[in-house]
């Protein structure tokens, strides 16, 4: 279950830095302007970790995150931060991946 995986075992350190590397290698580039992880739990809203190594680092110019009339909980912590440090917000699903647009019947 997602919510017994610790944010560390998902993205560990070494494991960005090194996939970010070989993204780089790949592209044949010295910068990637954007990227993004797609997957998230929010219980390690808790963890202030993640927190400090993303958006007070001033390296990340955006953070991705569900964002909806049914889930408005990253209003509470992640968008004050993100404002305090000049980081951007991608709202993920602001649509409800189709269920507010009337594309999702019975």
């Amino acid at each position: 279950m997602a919510g017994e995986v610790a944010i560390a075992d998902v993205f560990p350190y070494d494991c960005i830095v090194d996939m970010t590397e070989q993204s780089l290698r790949n592209l044949k580039t010295d910068v990637i302007d954007l990227r993004q992880f797609h997957v998230w739990n929010p219980e390690w809203l808790a963890s202030d970790d993640w927190r400090r190594g993303i958006i007070a680092t001033g390296l990340a110019d955006t953070v991705q995150v569900f964002y909806n009339i049914f889930d408005q909980s990253p209003q509470n912590n992640l968008i004050p931060a993100c404002l305090k440090h000049n980081v951007g917000v991608l709202a993920r699903c602001p649509l409800d991946e189709g269920a507010l647009a009337g594309a999702v019947d019975e």
